[in-house]
Protein backbone atom coordinates (compact mmCIF):
# COMPACT_ATOMS: atom_id res chain seq x y z
CA UNK A 1 0.00 0.00 0.00
CA UNK A 2 2.89 2.51 0.86
CA UNK A 3 4.51 1.78 -2.30
CA UNK A 4 1.47 2.30 -4.21
CA UNK A 5 0.52 5.66 -3.30
CA UNK A 6 4.29 6.62 -3.30
CA UNK A 7 4.31 5.89 -7.09
CA UNK A 8 0.89 6.57 -8.25
CA UNK A 9 0.44 8.72 -11.49
CA UNK A 10 -0.70 12.44 -9.70
CA UNK A 11 -3.57 13.46 -12.19
CA UNK A 12 -5.12 16.44 -10.88
CA UNK A 13 -3.39 20.01 -11.68
CA UNK A 14 -2.03 21.78 -8.61
CA UNK A 15 -1.87 25.46 -8.93
CA UNK A 16 -0.58 25.21 -5.01
CA UNK A 17 1.85 23.05 -3.40
CA UNK A 18 1.93 23.63 0.27
CA UNK A 19 4.83 21.77 2.47
CA UNK A 20 4.55 21.67 5.98
CA UNK A 21 5.68 18.87 8.99
CA UNK A 22 4.38 17.73 12.42
CA UNK A 23 6.59 15.77 14.27
CA UNK A 24 5.75 12.44 15.70
CA UNK A 25 7.75 9.83 18.44
CA UNK A 26 9.23 6.98 16.57
CA UNK A 27 10.78 4.23 18.00
CA UNK A 28 14.50 3.67 16.24
CA UNK A 29 16.20 0.71 18.58
CA UNK A 30 15.87 0.90 21.77
CA UNK A 31 15.45 5.08 22.10
CA UNK A 32 11.72 6.70 21.77
CA UNK A 33 13.12 10.03 19.39
CA UNK A 34 10.96 12.95 17.57
CA UNK A 35 11.10 12.93 13.75
CA UNK A 36 9.45 14.99 11.39
CA UNK A 37 6.92 14.35 8.90
CA UNK A 38 6.77 16.34 6.19
CA UNK A 39 3.88 16.48 4.10
CA UNK A 40 3.30 18.43 0.74
CA UNK A 41 -0.62 19.16 -0.23
CA UNK A 42 -1.42 20.31 -3.06
CA UNK A 43 -4.21 22.60 -3.82
CA UNK A 44 -6.89 22.20 -7.20
CA UNK A 45 -8.16 25.26 -8.19
CA UNK A 46 -11.69 24.20 -6.94
CA UNK A 47 -10.24 24.74 -3.68
CA UNK A 48 -9.59 20.58 -2.56
CA UNK A 49 -6.61 19.98 -0.56
CA UNK A 50 -5.04 16.54 -1.60
CA UNK A 51 -1.84 14.51 0.12
CA UNK A 52 0.49 14.08 -2.69
CA UNK A 53 3.41 13.52 -0.77
CA UNK A 54 4.78 12.21 2.50
CA UNK A 55 8.77 11.89 3.64
CA UNK A 56 9.72 11.83 7.23
CA UNK A 57 13.38 13.14 8.30
CA UNK A 58 14.94 13.27 11.22
CA UNK A 59 14.86 17.24 11.98
CA UNK A 60 13.66 20.46 10.14
CA UNK A 61 16.68 22.15 8.55
CA UNK A 62 17.64 23.84 4.85
CA UNK A 63 18.94 20.65 3.69
CA UNK A 64 15.88 18.48 5.04
CA UNK A 65 13.85 20.98 3.18
CA UNK A 66 15.40 20.56 0.19
CA UNK A 67 16.35 16.60 0.13
CA UNK A 68 12.67 16.35 0.69
CA UNK A 69 11.88 18.36 -2.42
CA UNK A 70 13.63 16.82 -4.73
CA UNK A 71 12.39 13.35 -3.50
CA UNK A 72 8.93 14.95 -3.92
CA UNK A 73 9.89 15.73 -7.79
CA UNK A 74 11.58 12.59 -8.53
CA UNK A 75 8.14 10.86 -7.65
CA UNK A 76 6.57 13.19 -10.67
CA UNK A 77 5.00 16.42 -7.85
CA UNK A 78 4.41 18.95 -10.14
CA UNK A 79 6.64 22.16 -8.96
CA UNK A 80 7.07 23.72 -11.87
CA UNK A 81 3.88 24.54 -12.53
CA UNK A 82 2.47 25.58 -9.20
CA UNK A 83 3.17 28.34 -6.40
CA UNK A 84 5.23 26.78 -3.17
CA UNK A 85 3.48 27.68 0.22
CA UNK A 86 5.99 26.89 2.88
CA UNK A 87 5.07 27.75 6.74
CA UNK A 88 7.90 28.24 8.84
CA UNK A 89 7.99 28.51 12.62
CA UNK A 90 5.87 31.85 13.88
CA UNK A 91 4.72 32.39 10.98
CA UNK A 92 1.03 32.57 9.19
CA UNK A 93 -0.22 31.38 5.85
CA UNK A 94 -1.93 34.25 3.92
Amino acid sequence: MREEFRHRALTEKYPYLWLDALYEKVRIDDAVVSNAVVIAYGVTASGFRDVVAIDVVDTESKESWRRSRARFASAGWPARSSSLVMRTKGSRLR
